[in-house]
């Protein structure tokens, strides 16, 4: 029986090989887009997994709450807590604290820029990172060692057997000798924690042993005993917390005048990508607390929700067009009805019909998958790979969809064809409900989706434009930045460099500033006249507001014609001063803790707010100091980038010498601010190109059902002398009333999804009404030259054919 349903099926799909290649590509489109997105999921939710510890392994989290309540809970501890709470705490059973550090190293004639780890010699206890060479009860032993990973290896020596070798590691005003020790395999793609090199952080404490309680700037990982229980051992920290941190506590209400509240917690390890205990993600952290910057499951959540609309209307396009082509098997039902055959079988057949185009679908889809894989990758910024023939999972989940996909598109025209009168359909008189509401109403969900993705991408692009060109308050373009050497005379060498560049009439100006494009606001709050400050720092010479261009409200810029600017003067934006509630800021003074040094300033100028960071966000209070910062600015004549960074690079290597040069472009770093916006606005344009793709196919399979359904009825008009445009006309208008109603429904949920999308910037563009006439308008135009094409076969079909098809 089932040898004589596969016959019948490919029979069928040859005879109908036009409609059966439309069907199958459409679906085998919807289950790509399936299997790219259980790629991406199952990728999210692998991260960390592969930590033999992974169960029993924790990051320590604090709350620091303010005397108002209000808490902030960082993933970030100090020095002390780990060692303090092992041996404290007998469910801790090891620990190990990372601190991440961007290390200029050299060794073998080569100098690069590399991302560390301080780490101690613990770290192997608990992470599961295998070594290709060394021995991990050794390899961080020593002070002066260093692990590496394979290709920083081969980038230096050029092979991976290089332990006993020798790097040179910048610190400070001299290069440090550093023994390698290990090298570390390739690290997962999977994994939060991702380093280069990795130093004992016993080098680093001999450096600066901090016993403050109350820093937060590195990660301390926890390990549990299998019996522990997470919430019960964590409430074991305050007492601890208490016994060596009274007096810190103390003397720090004492200085910030505020009670503030310190509460230690655990988090799980496997939720440090997707965050899901929701902590907060202070800006410009990740490098210090040695954890890669991860991603939320909204990601998920909503790849899935696309991909899930776009597979389901894959199906309803199967279905219409299975019905449609089921009208030219009417007799073939009629017969074997009349033969005995029981409405079971005749369910049977056509589901082992569908199964098969869901199979042919699913090897088209894989196809299909694998093409998309490279630009998946760059949208989602992955490494995924895909091998459904050795995925053991791969091939459970598409198995799994191919049942559902057999079911979806295959029981409803099972069921109603099964139903179909044998005699009516023997004497050709037997048609299919001809108002078809399932598929109509499914055909108008399909184009109210459309219609919402092309609003959604169109408002998307106006909103990105918008952050592009919007006025800044300065003009980013042809200014370079370099990091010069952190050094105990950074100031002299950025003088030094600074007069060498001036004989170049290719550089017009030279500042010196911190970088506040990811914005970082105090921990310690000042007081003004009552009022808490919070506030982003930003070290500055005496030209940097004038490279920018910046403003002045009131007061003046920096001047070297002061001597006391540098030690007591400070310059805030308009945004400090609404803060402070200042009528004039003039001569105000505030003391300032951001180097924990408790320094009074007096405010000797208020620059108008300027956009330094995102407009996602709004403008913080600033304050800036006269301060030496190892960032120099350098703006360039225009057109000529290339002379400059050639003469920049040049002055740099001989001053410098082995020192990497690292730079960048002020206009690619504020573009760089957008650059997951820009991957989501590719994302959804994609999505809203294959939704058009899909409707066109499902409105094609509906006109098809239409023109057979009024064959009879339009050779009558056409003997009658109807024309062809009115015949046109009148199988046309019957869909534009789909897409009329789908218009209706898409413009208010476009409209609430959009509006609640833009409340994420702080700096947005209007929703304007155009929006979804122009979305609506497309929608037309599409749905017209898909239902043009069917109507206009139907109006040309000779009368006398069409008045014998009873």
């Amino acid at each position: 029986m089932l040898t004589n349903y596969l016959k019948i099926a490919l029979r069928t799909l040859w005879r109908e090989r036009v409609y059966s290649a439309i069907n199958i590509i459409g679906l085998a489109v919807g289950i790509a887009c399936a299997l790219l997105a259980i790629l991406f999921v199952r990728n999210e939710l692998s991260y960390d997994q592969f930590h033999a510890n992974t169960p029993q392994l924790y990051r320590l989290t604090t709350t620091i709450v303010n005397e108002n309540g209000e808490q902030k809970r960082l993933g970030a501890s100090g020095q002390v807590q780990g060692p303090a709470f092992k041996s404290a705490i007998p469910e801790v059973t090891d620990y190990t604290r990372i601190l991440g550090v961007n290390f200029n190293v050299t060794g073998n004639e080569k100098s690069l820029a590399l991302q560390g780890l301080f780490a101690d010699t613990r770290f192997s206890n608990l992470f599961s990172f295998p070594l290709m060479h060394g021995n991990w009860s050794t390899a961080l032993t020593n002070p002066n060692s260093i692990v590496i990973t394979e290709q920083i290896a081969r980038d230096y020596f050029g092979k991976t057997e290089v332990i006993g070798k020798i790097l040179q590691v910048e610190d400070g005003d001299h290069l440090e000798p550093f023994v390698i020790t290990g090298v570390a395999k390739t690290l997962p793609a999977n994994s939060s924690i991702q380093f280069e090199l990795l130093i004992p952080f016993q080098w680093l404490s001999s450096k600066f042993d901090d016993t403050n309680w109350l820093n937060q700037y590195l990660s301390t990982f926890l390990l549990l005993r299998p019996d522990a229980d997470p919430a019960r051992t964590a409430a074991k920290f305050g007492s601890v917390f208490q016994a060596n941190a009274r007096k810190q506590v103390q003397e720090a209400e004492k200085t910030n005048r505020q009670a503030t509240q310190y509460r230690f917690g655990l988090q799980p390890i496997t939720d440090l990508h997707l965050n899901i205990s929701g902590l907060e993600q202070e800006q410009g952290s990740s490098i210090e607390s040695g954890v890669v910057a991860g991603s939320t499951l909204t990601y998920s959540y909503v790849l899935l929700s696309i991909v899930g609309l776009i597979l389901l209307m894959a199906c309803v396009n199967f279905v219409n067009l299975s019905l449609a082509g089921a009208m030219k098997r009417a007799k073939e039902i009629g017969i074997r009805k009349v033969a005995g055959s029981s409405q079971g079988q005749i369910v049977s057949q056509f589901m082992a019909e569908a199964a098969l185009l869901c199979l042919l679908a699913l090897v088209l889809a894989s196809v299909l998958a694998a093409a998309a894989l490279p630009v998946f990758n760059q949208l989602a910024d992955k490494q995924l790979t895909f091998s459904l023939l050795t995925d053991a999972n791969l091939i459970f989940d598409s198995i799994g969809l191919l049942l559902v996909c057999v079911v979806a598109t295959g029981l409803y025209p099972a069921v109603v064809l099964s139903v179909y009168n044998p005699t009516e359909a023997l004497y050709n008189r037997g048609k299919l409900n001809t108002r078809n509401w399932f598929g109509k109403g499914l055909t108008v969900t399909q184009f109210a989706l459309a219609i919402s993705l092309i609003a959604a991408t169109l408002l998307y692009i106006r909103q990105m434009n918008f952050m592009v060109q919007k006025e800044l308050g300065y003009n980013p373009s042809n200014i370079i930045r370099v990091k010069v050497p952190s050094r105990n005379n950074t100031a002299q060498l950025v003088d030094q460099f600074r007069q060498k560049l001036r004989p170049y009439p290719v550089f017009s100006q030279i500042a010196l500033a911190s970088d506040n494009s990811l914005p970082v606001l105090s921990n310690a709050p000042v007081r003004v006249d009552g009022r808490e400050v919070r506030y982003v720092y930003t070290s500055v010479d005496y030209e940097f507001l004038p490279m920018l261009g910046l403003e002045l409200r009131a007061g003046r810029n920096f001047s070297a014609d002061f001597g006391s600017d540098a030690a007591h003067s400070a310059i805030v934006n308009e945004s400090f001063v609404k803060a402070a509630g200042w009528a004039d800021p003039i001569g105000k003074q505030f003391t300032e803790n951001w180097r924990g040094d408790n320094q009074k300033l007096t405010v000797v100028g208020v620059v108008k707010d300027y956009h330094y960071g995102s407009l996602r966000y709004k403008i913080q209070p600033q304050v800036m100091t006269l301060k030496p910062d190892n960032l120099v600015w350098i703006k360039y004549g225009k057109g000529q980038r290339i002379q400059a960074l050639t003469r920049l690079q040049d002055v740099f290597k001989k001053q410098f010498g082995d020192y990497a040069f690292q730079y960048s472009f002020l206009s690619d770093d504020n573009a760089n601010l957008y650059q997951n916006d820009r991957r989501w606005q590719q994302i959804i344009q994609y999505v809203a190109g294959l939704s058009i793709l899909i409707c066109c196919i499902g409105l094609f399979g509906l006109a098809r059902i239409a023109a057979q359904q009024r064959t009879k009825e339009i050779g009558v008009r056409k003997v009658l002398g109807a024309s062809v445009g009115s015949i046109v006309t009148l199988l046309s208008k019957d869909f534009l009333k789909l897409v009329l109603v789908a218009i209706v429904i898409a413009t208010p949920l476009a409209y609430y999804a959009m509006h609640r999308w833009l409340q994420d910037f702080a700096y947005k563009i209007d929703i304007a009404w155009w929006v979804f006439a122009l979305a609506g308008l497309l929608a037309v135009g599409i749905a017209l030259l898909t239902v043009s094409f069917q109507s206009v076969k139907a109006a040309l079909m000779n009368p006398v054919k069409s008045l014998r098809s009873e």
